[in-house]
């Protein structure tokens, strides 16, 4: 048989890669099969069951060790004859997805800041990898007001169908840079600002007194043109409550006299 013809391929949004040729032109007889091999590591088999005019192969990656690579795609074509010559292309393919080794959670919740325990991270690979701590107002009447957001800013909410109206990036993490940590805090609401990429400011921002909050973490790694991310969202809202901060206060008018008289004592000896 010839080979078959116009091999093509095409990556979805995550690791799916479709595979496409068309039939080759002369065959010597009835086609049993085509064969598919991926970097000479993967040998694939597809069983012709009604010959056609066009075919289609779809392999996924995510869970093998072809990410971030140049794939070298060859197909054969097979009859009782023997088997053609391939017909071969390459691609690139995409990266990892980063993940968390354990879910983020929610520590020292007080009347206007709060604490996020963040877990080591794995899978950092490509060009970049970053963390983005994406905050949320959740009180649908609430519109978060601010003079500008930044493009990067705008694009990435987006692409994760964050509403733009109540939510904003708190902090964002080069993941190479934190690759020897295993846990870290970040303290949300300290109203810091932080440059990241030489030109974006993002701004920790304030945080109001009883309103609700969601955190949504963006891990993503970059390699060209291909963008893969892990999205992950703590589960329970965050209520921030004006009476914690004032059970606090009393707390602290009630021990301090305490503490004095205590001290008075010990002086007096």
């Amino acid at each position: 048989s010839e080979p078959p013809k116009n091999l093509s391929l095409e990556w979805d949004d995550g690791y799916n890669l479709t595979i496409r040729w068309e039939h080759p032109d002369r065959t010597n007889g009835r086609l049993l099969e085509f064969q598919i091999s991926v970097n000479e590591e993967m040998q694939l088999t597809y069983h012709i069951n009604n010959e056609q005019l066009n075919y289609e192969y779809k392999l996924n990656i995510e869970n093998t060790n072809f990410t971030l690579r140049q794939l070298n795609i060859e197909v054969k074509a097979k009859n009782s004859a023997g088997i053609s010559n391939p017909i071969k292309i390459s691609i690139q393919s995409p990266p990892k997805r980063p993940i968390f080794t354990r879910n983020p959670i929610i520590k020292n919740i007080t009347n206007f800041r709060f604490t996020l325990e963040i877990p080591e991270i794995l899978g950092v690979e490509g060009n970049k990898s970053n963390m983005y701590i994406v905050i949320s107002d959740i009180n649908n009447e609430h519109t978060l007001k601010r003079e500008y957001i930044h493009s990067l800013e705008r694009k990435l909410l987006e692409e994760v169908n964050i509403s733009i109206e109540n939510s904003w990036i708190a902090n964002a993490f080069n993941l190479y840079h934190m690759m020897e940590q295993k846990d870290f805090f970040f303290e949300v609401g300290d109203d810091s600002e932080t440059v990241f990429e030489e030109t974006w400011k993002l701004k920790n921002r304030k945080l109001n007194v009883d309103r609700t909050y969601s955190v949504t973490f963006v891990l993503l790694n970059t390699y060209g043109k291909f963008s893969r991310a892990s999205i992950y969202k703590i589960p329970q809202p965050i209520r921030l409550s004006e009476s914690a901060g004032r059970l606090y206060y009393l707390l602290m008018l009630i021990l301090i006299p305490i503490i004095l008289s205590i001290l008075y004592v010990l002086l007096k000896r």
